[in-house]
């Protein structure tokens, strides 16, 4: 079986959501859609790049079909933007001359090998270990994107009087920051524009390792476990180090230790847009605190707060709106151990082992909301409370979440200041099955629990998580679902089959609309390109007919 190249890209991404406010008003509106046969002149599967031209009034597409580390071949289609054709254009010229004439980024990651620093836990002991070596990158075309491979040349410790006990918690490097940062204004979805706009969408490449190139852009800052041999089991947890290495030497430059009075474990952290790292720590007395260090190892926020329930706390997301940050995921109907000191030699299992805890059973959904001025506040909402607010979109009868295994794909904020998370529900199997969407109020309170079943099931659904995306107008906020309804597996048309359904919702827990497919399950979205930004709240989706033959556009206006 080929699976569609950028759909594995996503295999460890979580799904999203969009949204509206009048339940039974389709608040979307179609200017314009049709399609174009090119007569089998291009790989139309292929697309690699879109550029529109509002001042020339066109719809640029470029489609490869080979690339060597110099050359490209393939075909530049131009429409207008009302998608009539204009014009088609083979070619087979350098790259650097195709960037010049055609204004395309191509950025195709052409052949190269490059020194390369990762930072790792040993796989038993969790110390932290430097892995200097180079990565080699070239486009594998089999595939559709590029791959590395990193060669290990010298493993080398920290540096310092702690390089030896630092079991290692967290890492990142200003490459990660910069990357991080254009994810959040370049998603998937190209969901962006002015006005009040809002886009959640981000994804990441997994598994892949961080190239240190240079000091300025690589500089490596660890959070570590300080536990040194011959430390009395009780004092294990309580301190902490923030370092900051240079990418070149390996030399330590600057330093901030974390203490605390009473054990701590770290549960969860997540890289922000700041650049800074947030942590959040679960502390012996029945505490979570969190803190938020900065890319030159300062502690700019620390905040504790005692917890509402007794049970663990499986953080799935920490997501940031302006200078707040929401850390929420699901409590487990396990307990927390008393003695918090036996996790702590296993920091940097934890992550990792926490999703085993849950069994299958949940006990509640709890969120937290964090500002410069401390935890605003913590809530947790029991399993009873979301099936007493169960709902399901018009015209559909769907089961309520009832509790177990769910994939949270996303936290938004909508224009009333309400909280948004949405998500996916996971079988015994592993299977994934229907959506969901937790609508709750701006202090935390469940105002409506959504479900909304899968149109399809197959395969390619059953292992992948089922994409969503948001989106809010000055009147509407979107909920859309990029439904799978199978998959094109081998050959050159090889690619994912899915379509976006949209729907509308109330805020203050009103309401969900009845969902509009749009494509009419006879067209499919583009993997690489599938919805483009035009102006305002206007977007162009791109696609092509299932045996790939048939170009297909659609523009609509979110109102």
């Amino acid at each position: 079986m080929k699976i569609n190249p950028p759909l594995k890209k996503m295999l460890g991404l979580l799904a999203v959501v969009f949204m509206a406010y009048a339940p039974n008003a389709k608040s979307q509106t179609i200017l314009k859609e049709t399609t174009y046969d090119p007569a089998g002149k291009a790989n139309i599967v292929n697309l690699q790049e879109v550029v529109i031209d509002k001042e020339n009034n066109e719809l640029r597409l470029i489609f490869l079909t080979k690339q060597t580390s110099r050359k490209l071949k393939g075909e530049l289609m131009t429409f207008d933007l009302d998608f009539n054709f204009k014009s088609s254009e083979k070619f087979e010229e350098e790259l650097e001359r195709m960037r010049t004439r055609f204004g395309f980024s191509l950025n195709l990651c052409p052949e190269s090998r490059e020194p390369l620093l990762a930072l790792e836990a040993n796989m038993f002991t969790g110390q932290a270990v430097f892995k200097r070596g180079f990565i080699e990158r070239y486009f594998n075309w089999e595939a559709g994107w590029c791959d590395d491979r990193f060669k290990v040349e010298e493993r080398v410790r920290p540096r310092g009087d702690d390089g030896e006990k630092i079991k290692l918690v967290a890492w990142w490097t200003k490459n990660d920051i910069l990357k991080y940062q254009a994810l959040r204004t370049n998603t998937k979805y190209s969901y962006k524009g002015g006005g009040v706009t809002q886009v959640t969408h981000t994804q990441s490449r997994g598994g892949r390792v961080r190239d240190l190139t240079s000091a300025e852009a690589g500089d490596a800052v660890l959070v570590g476990l300080l536990a040194e041999k011959g430390l009395v089991k009780e004092n294990l947890g309580k301190n902490y180090i923030v370092q900051k290495f240079s990418a070149t030497k390996l030399d330590k430059l600057a330093e901030t230790p974390i203490n605390f009075s009473i054990p701590a474990i770290p549960i969860k952290n997540q890289l922000l847009e700041s650049g800074n790292m947030a942590l959040v720590f679960y502390r012996e007395d029945g505490k979570y605190e969190y803190i938020e260090v900065n890319y030159d190892t300062q502690v700019e926020r620390r905040f504790e707060v005692p917890s509402p329930v007794q049970q663990k706390w499986l953080i799935l997301d920490i997501e940031e709106y302006g200078n707040a940050v929401f850390v929420h995921g699901l409590v487990s109907t396990t307990k927390n151990q008393k003695k918090v000191y036996a996790e702590a030699s296993m920091v940097h299992a934890i992550a990792q082992s926490n999703e085993a805890l849950l069994n299958g059973k949940t006990s509640g959904y709890m969120m937290m909301k964090v500002t410069d001025n401390g935890v605003e506040w913590i809530k947790n909402t029991p399993v009873a409370e979301f099936k007493a607010k169960a709902a399901s979109p018009a015209g559909e009868k769907s089961k309520p979440y009832a509790g177990g295994r769910i994939i949270i794909t996303d936290l938004f904020i909508n224009p009333q200041n309400e909280i948004l998370v949405t998500g996916q529900l996971k079988n015994n199997k592993g299977e994934h099955r229907d959506v969901t969407f937790f609508h709750f109020s701006p202090t935390g309170e469940l105002l409506k629990s959504y479900t909304s079943a899968l149109r399809d099931k197959n395969d390619q659904n059953k292992l992948f998580p089922t994409e969503h995306a948001f989106i809010s107008t000055e009147n509407n906020t979107y909920w859309t679902v990029f439904e799978v309804a199978g998959a094109k597996k081998s050959g050159t048309t090889a690619r994912t089959l899915y379509y976006p359904r949209i729907a509308t919702v109330k805020p203050n827990g009103g309401g969900v609309s009845s969902f509009t497919d749009i494509g009419g399950r006879k067209f499919y979205l583009d993997d690489k390109y599938p919805v483009n930004w035009l102006e305002g709240n206007t977007y162009i989706f791109i696609g092509a007919s299932r045996n790939g033959k048939n170009l297909w556009f659609n523009k609509i206006r979110f109102d």
